[in-house]
């Protein structure tokens, strides 16, 4: 019979030179509302460590005490403790950190519930200065519920070019069973100092082990600017290099993990030899500066890269007294819908990346109503670390800025700014064609009138957020330089969760979410009923409908189920609905489709405009709205195959649109050398400067575009 006071739990905390925070942290374990055994490893401290301990012990049977005789690491102190104590779950503590009474009940909980061999929470981040102050979340904004994590995921979201700025998973600090861990020969790797839990999480991952990601539970990680993850050694990449290439050795990886594992050996290679050729100059050595070139191209290029930015920003003659940044960016704040949220998603991505931040704020005539107020969220981002808010006077630089919006500057913003960059992109989410084929803007003109305002030494390029957009702008080749890729819109995928199958009953749920805009919806009446084809087996939901101007053009919106915007939670709203459905005006360009891309990451299948086919490709399937009833039935013919290509079509979403996109996207961008090309452009030259003339005729006439 298992005795009911026998630990549950062994909690393992490794202390060198804690005597500050072990107290805290200790208390912290012997809290726990499950029977527990807690054992501090002193890993050679210099301090008063040891006599905390030692106090400690004395105190409380449950808290055993462990001497290193020389410092050796944190890899090596933990698995000296899971050797020599027995609790059927491991649990490691850092000793600078704190954990809240439950959490490891309810770790526990889940556990039992789910059969998982790993439970991690999301950490909870707090200021060293103020550790019981506020907390914020280290992996996700938003509830994510549950999450099951597989080698792959684990390893892409432990790319610091993807979720840097210390929110890679290897972080977290799951309930482990040490079952699992005993039957695959786990332990920690003791030359590892960095990245450690990175390494044994990826092996047991890779081993089979069952990984589940929850909210957080009470794991309170203290920031400190000296913490020993900040700061390490230059062999600590050729330890994980080491440690990459094991695991690539597995047999029978999955492609996408093997893919990711590359993906992270190549960057720390790539961070192993900046920091072997940083050595090397430091000590004057240029033999060991030549052998950090002895590696793979894409090393020798990033290497090469750094270099001619170093030298480019030495000959660039900045102003003097520029504040630097890692990225300048230039924004109307009073946008209200998606602009805003994209601006919003860029930020805080390229924050999460540990960047810093210039954030230049300006007023438009494109937006010239005085009642505008700053949109609150835009306004948020200044509290984001590592984003400053600069005055419009104030001289800055970056390597990269990105300019937001191009009628904002098509329209001429009220300051003029002292900014400096290696390179800049306007992100244009605005296409320059109207649909009835006018032209909004000039693009040309644009790019030199922010030039001017900025301040910048050199016209800017532009950053198309979608095919739709690019194929516009080529028309303007060569007069304007894109960059090679687009720069689409960034999400979250943690903010748009799959919650429920598709297709499970002989009724489908069709619908459709976003702004009460007539132009949102097809131009006719019959047209709109086509596209939501309510019936004895189609149910109808609408999230946001202009109803009253859908009556006037004959439609029959009297037959779905309509909530106002807001009612429910986009997402949750999404995973009520089988099929997502979009059609939209004839007269409305959709530059992006954001939507869509919602209803994608929330594992929905789509049935959407083929005008938007340039930006989903294959993720989506296309129709006119009369050949909606047709399409759906094909759709829900073979609810198998749908769900795998659903499924499939998610995948490739956060590929390309997830958080951890961007930090690729920037790496590339900083090294584009960008395209000037008309290939696939939408217009002829003389269409282009036909409708160029047409909207400077306008604006002659007082028109505003």
């Amino acid at each position: 019979m298992t005795d009911p006071s026998a630990p549950q739990v062994t909690v393992v905390i490794a202390a060198w030179n804690a005597v500050a925070t072990l107290e805290r942290a200790v208390q912290s374990a012997l809290q726990q509302t499950v029977p527990v055994e807690v054992v501090v490893v002193d890993d050679a401290s210099t301090d008063d460590t040891v006599a905390v301990a030692e106090r400690l012990a004395a105190a409380d049977p449950r808290l055993h005490l462990l001497h290193q005789p020389e410092n050796c690491g944190p890899s090596a102190a933990r698995n000296r403790a899971i050797a020599e104590s027995t609790a059927p779950w491991i649990a490691v503590l850092d000793s600078d950190d704190f954990i809240d009474p439950d959490r490891l009940e309810r770790l526990l909980a889940i556990a039992t519930e789910t059969g998982a061999a790993f439970v991690a929470d999301d950490l909870l981040k707090v200021d060293e200065a103020d550790p019981y102050g506020p907390r914020d979340r280290m992996w996700s904004q938003t509830d994510i519920g549950r999450i099951e994590v597989d080698a792959a995921m684990f390893v892409e979201a432990n790319l610091s070019v993807r979720y840097g700025g210390r929110r890679e998973m290897g972080f977290l600090k799951p309930l482990m069973s040490r079952a699992f861990l005993e039957a695959h020969g786990l332990s920690y790797e003791p030359q590892i100092r960095l990245g450690e839990d990175y390494v044994l999480y990826a092996a047991a991952l890779v081993a089979g082990a069952r990984f589940i990601l929850t909210d957080p539970a009470g794991y309170v990680a203290v920031v400190r600017p000296n913490s020993l993850s900040g700061s390490h050694p230059t062999c600590a990449h050729e330890h994980l290099i080491v440690a990459d290439r094991a695991l690539l050795a597995t047999p029978g990886l999955a492609p996408r993990a093997k893919a990711a594992l590359q993906a992270h050996l190549l960057e720390q290679q790539k961070k192993w030899a900046w920091r072997r050729l940083i050595d090397a100059k430091r000590a004057r050595d240029p033999l060991a500066a030549a052998a950090a070139f002895r590696a793979p191209l894409p090393v020798m290029a990033d290497l090469a890269g750094r270099l001619w930015h170093d030298l480019r920003a030495r000959l660039a003659g900045d102003r003097p007294g520029a504040q630097e940044f890692d990225v300048l960016v230039v924004a109307d704040g009073r946008f209200s819908g998606g602009s805003t949220a994209a601006l919003v998603a860029d930020v805080t991505a390229l924050a999460g990346l540990g960047l810093q931040i210039g954030l230049l704020f300006v007023r438009s005539a494109y937006l010239d109503d005085e009642r505008d107020p700053m949109n609150p969220n835009a306004l948020a981002l200044c509290d984001l670390e590592g984003v400053t808010q600069l005055a419009p006077d104030q001289t800055a630089r970056a390597p990269l800025a990105f300019l937001h919006h191009p009628l904002v500057f098509f329209r001429g913003i009220e300051e003029r700014a002292r900014l400096s960059a290696d390179r800049a992109v306007i992100v244009t989410h605005h296409a320059p064609f109207r649909n009835d084929g006018s032209l909004e803007y000039d693009p040309v003109t644009t790019a030199r009138r922010a030039r001017r305002a900025l301040g910048l030494a050199h016209t800017p390029w532009f950053a198309p957020i979608s095919g739709v957009v690019r194929r516009q702008l080529a028309s303007f080749a060569p007069l304007l330089r894109m960059s090679s890729e687009d720069w689409p819109n960034i999400f979250d995928p943690a903010d748009w969760p799959d919650k429920s199958p598709i297709l499970q009953g002989p009724r489908i749920t069709i619908g459709r979410h976003g702004r009460a805009d007539a132009l949102k919806f097809p131009a006719t009446g019959p047209e709109i009923d086509a596209s939501l084809p309510a019936g004895p087996d189609i149910t109808v939901r609408i999230l946001g409908c202009p109803t009253e101007a859908l009556v006037e053009k004959g439609a029959h919106p009297d037959t779905w189920e309509v909530l106002p915007f807001g009612a429910e939670p986009v997402a949750a709203f999404l995973n009520s609905l089988d099929v997502f459905v979009y059609h939209y005006h004839s007269k409305l360009t959709e530059a992006f489709g954001r939507t869509v891309l919602e209803a994608i990451l929330c594992g929905r299948a789509c049935l959407v405009d083929p005008r938007l086919e340039p930006t989903f490709g294959d993720m989506v399937d296309y129709c006119d709205p009369v050949d909606t009833r047709d399409a759906l039935a094909r759709i829900a013919a073979n609810p198998d195959a749908t769900r795998v290509r659903v499924a499939r079509a998610r995948d490739q979403a956060i590929e390309i649109y997830g958080r951890p996109s961007l930090g690729p996207r920037w790496e590339r961008l900083t090294a584009d050398p960008g395209v000037s090309g008309r290939a696939m452009a939408a217009v002829p030259p003389t269409t282009a400067l036909r409708k160029l003339v047409g909207l400077y005729r306008r604006r002659v006439g007082g028109a505003t575009g």
